[in-house]
């Protein structure tokens, strides 16, 4: 994966994302996990839901048939 690509995009509002490309998301492109000092915020300063990324989570690892733990899915909502 391209690191930049992702970085500072809120790809968890995609209608269906595969299993494998899903797994790989969540381990480095969480909400407010960025991978450097390329992109640290979302477009317009944006600030992302914690509400709306456990719904969106959700809805994703299901619709992928992955089994998402509460590990997987942690993120910091902290900024």
């Amino acid at each position: 994966m391209i690191p930049h690509l992702w970085d500072a995009q809120t790809w968890w509002r995609a209608k269906y994302i595969e299993a494998s490309l899903l797994a790989k998301l969540l381990k480095k492109y969480k909400p407010n996990q960025f991978v450097d000092n390329y992109a640290q915020e979302y477009r317009d300063s944006e600030k992302i839901k914690e509400s709306e990324w456990d719904d969106n989570i959700m809805r994703l690892c299901r619709a992928a048939g992955l089994t998402c733990t509460d590990e997987m899915i942690k993120a910091d909502f902290s900024r």
